[in-house]
């Protein structure tokens, strides 16, 4: 795995998802993968495979790859931020970041997440109305995801998260400084950046007041370790 610990993220800030592995991704033939083409969907022209509903839901999720599925699924991002104010606690990332992970899509590109470095939770997302954020991070978790890290707002999404045995492992303080571009102050506060794990033995009290790098490791170490 190479070298990212100097990598740019995007967007500037204190992203949901962390930072992305160098993995082996492209645009390869869709026939060669043996991946359909859904016609009448948003996935219609992009090759996806899917990987079934999770256990207990009704809502199918695809796989997609490549720079077609790459900047498709950051288009299902950017046009959620650009309606909905909450939004804006979601990581959206360049195609190119995208590709390097595995992209998760539902037929209809109202819910989806990525993976990253194999195990990292990233850019998860779910339109109004579609209730599937349960879905979605049940099946991340059956696709082997044990880590990943989220605004706490209200408690919102650690309590998400927290409901499929993700664990507060360390806080990060809000900074203006590295707001992401775009932050409803009025709507989203400054709230700190809570990084979690899968694991049975948490930490009796997460840490506080760490910096972001070290609060991802921190997750990293505790979600390889159990």
């Amino acid at each position: 795995m190479g070298d990212v610990s100097n990598r740019r993220r995007e967007p500037k800030g204190l992203p949901i998802g962390g930072r992305f592995a160098k993995e082996n991704a492209g645009d390869s033939d869709v026939s060669d993968l043996g991946w359909g083409l859904l016609e009448g969907t948003v996935l219609e022209g992009v090759g996806a495979e899917s990987v079934g509903c999770p256990k207990g839901f009704s809502t199918e999720f695809f796989e997609v790859k490549g720079r077609r599925g790459a900047e498709l699924f950051r288009d299902r991002i950017a046009a959620l931020r650009e309606h909905n104010g909450h939004a804006g606690a979601v990581d959206v990332h360049a195609p190119e970041e995208y590709e390097r992970c595995r992209m998760f899509l539902t037929d209809d590109g109202k819910a989806g997440f990525a993976i990253a470095e194999g195990d990292e939770l990233v850019s998860v997302f779910s339109y109004r109305g579609k209730h599937a954020g349960d879905a979605v991070v049940a099946k991340a978790v059956e696709l082997g995801t044990r880590r990943l890290d989220c605004y706490d707002i209200n408690h919102m999404l650690p309590g998400l998260y927290g409901s499929h045995g993700f664990r507060p492992i360390a806080y990060v303080d809000w900074d203006d400084d590295y707001a992401p571009d775009g932050w409803d102050y009025g709507t989203l506060g400054r709230p700190r950046v809570l990084a979690m794990a899968v694991t049975d033995d948490p930490p009796t009290e997460p840490a506080e007041h760490v910096g972001y790098d070290e609060a991802v490791a921190m997750a990293r170490d505790v979600a390889r370790r159990s």
